[in-house]
């Protein structure tokens, strides 16, 4: 008679999902899943966590699997950013062999080191590094470290403008003149191709303390031993404001003249110094005005999940990348040529920031269209707007900032930024964040907000300013028009004024030398609505 032996289980069971709670316990050979990792049993009556390594078996780890997947964007990044890089070179050369300064004959040596130049630029591990040197006043960086990496940055992180559908892909303008795509064929700026926004691709951003400076870096990878924050890839509106389609109410960022994206409060204008027919009166093809930010933001979302109004980390990314690439706080400083080394240097003029008599020209609405500037392409600089009087004769020459095509991103009209809150009490004013765009911003609570910052107590120029969690909000004044970061701290907690405040920034058109990229006035609510005011459009998947 045959023996019977009872081997016991010998066939893995799949149980699906893991639940600390499974009913008895998982059995051995049983297989479970977690997130991307997957596991078996090794014992009875198992309930215990899946880390215990003497209870379970790891087929899959998720911690092993995340890496690998991180390891790989990292690398995807890296060689499309080296591939952006070696493309905008043969399109620099190019435009010099059409331009009769130089022939297309070169060694086959000398063609493979410029290659292995510029690959070699857009190693993980290089930086751009500004420092500051904390026992002086000057808003001046020093350059140091990677010239090479931070000469050639604004290449690596694709700076300048683009046509950006509502699902987020994009097509570049051309750099020389935005009217026009990079191929050369015509590009609509109405709308109808997208929306024209100033555009980058990911980077981590640092800042330490080290001796007598403080160092800003931006890279491609976390710096080991110091605090990086992660900035995804976004854009933020190429007019430095925002338009609204009236028909649906929708956050725009256009150079449209139909009275269906009418700027200011969607109104004709009546008493104003500028003919009837101009674009000061009758508010077409200007920015928006007189909506608060939470406004602006109900409109922005309807575009989809990953558009916002102005979120705190596209703004912070702007000031950012003007800082470490110019290596200069003080924006109003004159426009210079690059430095010995091809590296940006100085400012970009006072802006749109001494209007005279705003108020009787047409009553400190819009004066800007936002058609200016769009025929010089990616400009880093200044240039030139005439406002028109009745008599068709010139009222006032502003200049205009530029930043890579990024115009306006301080002065003409206040700027109002989303997804982050001050709150000023009788003892101190602290600043609070979103961990997440995707969380909801409820400007009138603090309800699942971060603090960031305590922020300083009186009204002055900003000599300090906190990068914590990205809030970029002053904690020190005490500077001046010159020095420091130049710019104007608005508050009014010091004089008795309490409650949940928004960051209204960049100052406005009558503000002079007040004014600048970090220029903070922090008096009013997310609901303050404004003929000088106006909220930009921002769009990228800011999860984090």
């Amino acid at each position: 008679m045959p023996t019977s032996i009872n081997l016991g289980k010998v066939r893995p069971v799949d149980k699906g999902e893991w639940s600390s709670t499974y009913e008895g316990g998982y059995d051995i050979l049983d297989i479970v899943t977690s997130g991307k990792g997957s596991y078996m049993s090794k014992v009875k009556l198992n309930t215990f966590a899946l880390t215990d390594r003497t209870k379970w078996i790891p087929l899959v780890d998720s911690a092993a699997v995340e890496l690998a997947i991180q390891e790989a964007m990292d690398a995807a990044a890296e060689a499309d950013a080296a591939r952006l890089a070696i493309e905008g070179e043969l399109a620099l050369k190019q435009d010099k062999i059409d331009a009769g300064l130089e022939t297309t004959s070169k060694n086959v040596v000398g063609a493979i080191n410029e290659v292995n130049r510029i690959v070699s630029i857009h190693h993980a591990d290089n930086k751009a590094v500004r420092r500051w040197n904390n026992t002086l006043s000057t808003p001046i960086g020093e350059a140091v470290g990677d010239l090479d990496f931070l000469r050639e940055l604004p290449r690596i992180l694709g700076l300048g403008c683009y046509l950006v559908a509502d699902d987020l892909t994009k097509k570049k303008l051309h750099r020389d003149n935005h009217n026009f795509y990079e191929d050369g064929s015509p590009a609509l700026l109405d709308g109808s191709e997208g929306q024209y926004m100033f555009c980058w691709n990911a980077f981590y951003y640092t800042n330490w303390e080290e001796g007598d400076y403080t160092y800003e870096a931006i890279s491609l990878r976390p710096i080991i031993g110091k605090k990086s924050y992660y900035i995804p890839a976004g854009g933020y509106s190429a007019i430095g404001h925002g338009v609204i389609d009236r028909t649906d109410l929708t956050l725009c960022s256009v150079i449209n003249s139909d009275p269906r994206y009418r700027g200011g409060s969607n109104a004709v204008l009546t008493g104003t110094l500028a003919g009837e027919n101009d674009p000061q009166t009758t508010m077409l093809g200007m920015p928006a005005t007189m909506h608060g930010i939470h406004t602006a933001q109900t409109y922005a979302r309807k575009r989809g999940e990953n558009w916002n109004a102005c979120w705190f980390v596209a703004r912070s990314a702007v000031e950012i990348l003007i800082s470490i690439i110019y290596g200069n706080r003080h924006t109003q400083s004159a426009v210079l040529p690059k430095d010995v080394n091809g590296l940006y240097q100085g400012g970009f003029g006072d802006g749109v920031s001494a209007m005279p008599d705003w108020g009787g020209f047409n009553g400190t609405y819009p004066v800007v269209p936002t058609s200016a500037g769009v025929e010089l392409g990616d400009l880093c600089g200044s240039f030139n707007y005439d406002i028109p009087k009745a008599d068709s004769s010139v009222y006032h020459t502003t200049g205009i900032p530029s930043f890579f095509g990024l115009k306006n991103f301080f002065g003409h009209l206040w700027f109002g930024v989303a997804g982050l809150t001050i709150n000023a009490t009788e003892t101190v004013t602290e600043a609070y964040v979103m961990p997440s765009m995707f969380g909801g911003w409820n400007y009138a609570s603090l309800t699942g907000m971060l603090k960031a910052a305590e922020l300083a107590r009186a009204t002055g120029y900003i000599k300090r300013l906190s990068m914590n969690l990205l809030c970029a909000l002053p904690t020190e004044v005490g500077a001046s028009a010159s020095t420091d970061f130049a710019d104007q701290f608005y508050e009014n907690a010091s004089s008795g004024s309490y409650g949940l405040r928004a960051r209204w920034g960049g100052g406005s058109a009558y503000n002079g030398a007040l004014a600048g990229a970090f220029c903070t006035y922090s008096n009013n609510t997310a609901t303050n609505a404004n003929a000088n005011r106006s909220v930009p459009l921002r769009c990228g998947k800011y999860s984090e």
